[in-house]
């Protein structure tokens, strides 16, 4: 059974970022019950129906609450994890998936009225950044594009590695001892496995059948140690990640120094004033910092792509900045939390002509 590394780190990482994204309102779709008209499990895990074909979901979330004027919206959730930049082949490939479902519009036969339908988005991670083709062609078809290269990631990205590199060992050496059956369904199989484990353990698991452990992990398999450290590791050391909207569609995710810190924050003052200082990193981007506009009891970091931070900054209104002069004009970052009891929707304001680089 044949996994390449670098495929085992991105299935790590997206579960890491579904689970650190939860908070904003996104469950996981694991299984074809959850919604029989679109959803088909299979052997390879759950597949989408689209106009054209089907499409492989690893990680779709769906959103509880419901945006006004649009259908209920799902997204999909991909993660890269190699040594160069992601390229334009994965966004193409996101493109098209999203092109295909979107376009979706059935009617039932019994009384001829269309069936549910969904508004899909697509979100790309990548450890490693991107390349300007990839961003391009993502900003022109709205995919977000989330970096997880720069150094408030570096913990999360060496434990990954290091999680990886240990299952690959352990994988290795049962083929080596023929304890492994070595046949694609079984590679599968150990994938499925691995995700269900650690869904159920951070709790993004949202199927309703008992667990069962697949083929190739027994119940106290060493692999579930490996994978055990690294969910207390992503519980202690990231908490969650914090997801904003921008003047463009394209979600932003943010990490804050101290997630409750901030959350304290927002409680307080759920709309207020920001300052944003950015700092060009070679071939990394741009890294933006956030903290209050009087004070520094919380500071958020991102990185974004140059050319997407040119789209949010030349959405400022030149009439409206003419007629009013810079002082008073505003953007916003708007920022999602979701909780069982409660939908809550944030303003960051700042102000895209007095932006610090």
């Amino acid at each position: 059974m044949k996994i390449a590394l670098d495929s085992l780190k991105g299935y790590l990482l997206e579960e890491m970022m579904a689970y650190l994204i939860k908070n904003t309102g996104y469950d996981l779709l694991v299984d074809e019950n959850q919604d029989p008209l679109s959803l088909r499990s299979t052997g390879l895990g759950l597949n989408i129906k689209g106009l054209g074909a089907e499409h492989q979901a690893d990680v779709l979330g769906q959103l509880q609450w419901m945006p006004g004027l649009t259908y209920p919206m799902r997204m999909f959730v991909e993660a890269e994890f190699r040594s160069g930049k992601t390229g334009i082949k994965t966004v193409r490939s996101a493109v098209a998936v999203v092109n295909d479902l979107n376009q979706v519009y059935t009617k039932t036969r019994e009384t001829n009225t269309p069936t549910k339908r969904h508004t899909y988005s697509y979100c790309v991670f990548s450890a490693s950044g991107f390349s300007k083709s990839a961003v391009e062609m993502a900003m022109a078809h709205h995919i977000s594009l989330v970096d997880v290269s720069g150094a408030e990631y570096e913990p999360l990205r060496s434990k990954i590695n290091e999680t990886a590199k240990n299952i690959h060992r352990s994988l290795g050496s049962r083929e080596e001892g023929g304890t492994l059956n070595s046949g694609g369904d079984h590679r599968f199989a150990f994938i499925q496995s691995l995700r269900e484990y650690l869904r159920r353990r951070l709790g993004t698991w949202t199927g309703v059948e008992d667990y069962e452990s697949l083929s190739l992990l027994e119940e106290k398999d060493p692999i579930f140690e490996i994978l055990e450290e690294l969910a207390v590791f992503v519980e202690e050391e990231y908490t969650e990640l914090f997801a904003a909207v921008p003047g463009a569609p394209f979600l932003l995710v943010m990490k804050a120094e101290d997630p409750q810190a901030f959350r304290n924050y927002l409680e307080k003052y759920p709309a207020h004033r920001v300052h944003v200082e950015c700092r060009y990193m070679k071939n990394s981007g741009i890294r933006w910092a956030i903290h209050p506009e009087e004070g520094k009891e919380y500071e958020l970091q991102f990185l974004i792509p140059e050319q997407l931070q040119d789209l949010i900054l030349n959405s400022v209104n030149p009439a409206k900045t003419a007629l009013n002069g810079d002082r008073d004009y505003v953007s916003n970052l708007s920022v999602y939390s979701h909780s069982s009891e409660k939908d809550e929707i944030f303003r960051l304001e700042y102000n895209p002509l007095k932006i610090n680089s």
